[in-house]
């Protein structure tokens, strides 16, 4: 594992770097704290969990090992259990921002942030387990960490972690869903397609998009293996990044009212393969930038047969059915 690159290095570690104790003061680094000095394009965050006593971790030290990170702008600082004097963030620290801190057992490495497994921990510790899932799952999916790490430090979450997760978004999709008691395997390759993210059932793909500034159809790819999907009866569902982190509410009751009325399942689920578009007065702002029927779909897309689920949720319209495609 390589460390991430914080510009924070510890006193001793500078002189093994070759590093007098006189070079080291000359004004070209910057002490942060006694035993600890930054270089002009350190971290702000770590220099600012140093100064506190600490060092970086849970979703403060995510994003620098390029894990799944959740919007939280608390500032995470692990400190040893028998720290004293720590201090505030200072200047170092952005004003008003909370800081939550968390106690390592025993003393800390000399380092700037804490190790992938630790980073796993606290966030189990102050985020909600789901978040937590989605941030070992990257951990375990980049290789970082292993299920044999995870399982006697953090067994609440190991229990619902699957290396093959590709984003947090299906992280935190496959986790909501299966504690609702419902089939869902991961990554499932369908011939003439590929991978499809989540199968709920028998039939029912969900594709959930990585990031907030993704649209749901990131290329014409994506246009390629939906109509793939549906011409074998599949039933496609496309999550932006908003549907999964802000409107799961909305998002879970359609999947729900799919699976009572047994669409999810080739016997009594029928025949014909749909795409399912969340509609836009989920969020008014959509319609200024038009409808995702209107940018993505032809003009005969609404289907006049086939499976519909317009009838079972409102703010919901069929795009393509297979009978479209034929």
């Amino acid at each position: 594992m390589v460390e991430p690159p914080l510009g924070i290095t510890p006193t001793s570690e500078l002189h093994a770097m070759g590093y007098t104790r006189y070079s080291i003061a000359d004004g070209t680094l910057e002490r942060v704290r006694r035993g600890w000095y930054a270089g002009s394009a350190a971290d702000a965050d770590a220099k600012a969990a140093v100064h506190i006593g600490g060092v970086l971790t849970a979703a403060s030290a995510t994003r620098h090992y390029s894990l799944w990170t959740p919007d939280d702008n608390r500032l995470h600082v692990l400190v040893a259990r028998n720290a004293s004097r720590l201090r505030s963030p200072g200047a170092q620290g952005p004003k008003g921002r909370e800081t939550c801190l968390h106690w390592a057992v025993g003393t800390l490495t000399a380092r700037a942030i804490a190790s992938p497994l630790q980073v796993v921990k606290d966030a189990a510790h102050c985020l909600p387990l789901e978040h937590a899932v989605a941030i070992a799952d990257s951990a375990l999916n980049t290789r970082l960490l292993r299920l044999a790490d995870l399982r006697p430090v953090v067994p609440a979450v190991a229990r619902w972690c699957d290396p093959a997760s590709q984003s947090g978004t299906e992280s935190l999709s496959r986790v909501r869903l299966r504690r609702k008691n419902l089939r869902v395997r991961t990554q499932v390759e369908i011939e003439g397609v590929g991978f499809v993210d989540l199968l709920v059932g028998d039939r029912l793909v969900i594709e959930c998009d990585s990031a907030s500034f993704h649209d749901g159809y990131q290329s014409v790819r994506d246009y390629d293996r939906d109509m793939a999907l549906i011409r074998q009866g599949y039933i496609v569902l496309r999550l932006k990044y908003r549907h999964v982190m802000f409107e799961w509410e909305k998002v879970e009751g359609l999947i729900l009212a799919i699976v009572r009325a047994r669409r999810h399942l080739w016997r009594g689920g029928g025949s014909a393969g749909t795409v399912v578009s969340l509609w836009s007065t989920w969020n008014r702002s959509d319609r200024a930038r038009g409808s995702v029927r209107a940018r993505h779909a032809p003009r005969h897309a609404t289907s006049r047969h086939g499976t519909s689920i317009q009838d079972m949720t409102p703010g919901v319209d069929t795009v393509w059915t297979s009978d479209d495609l034929t």
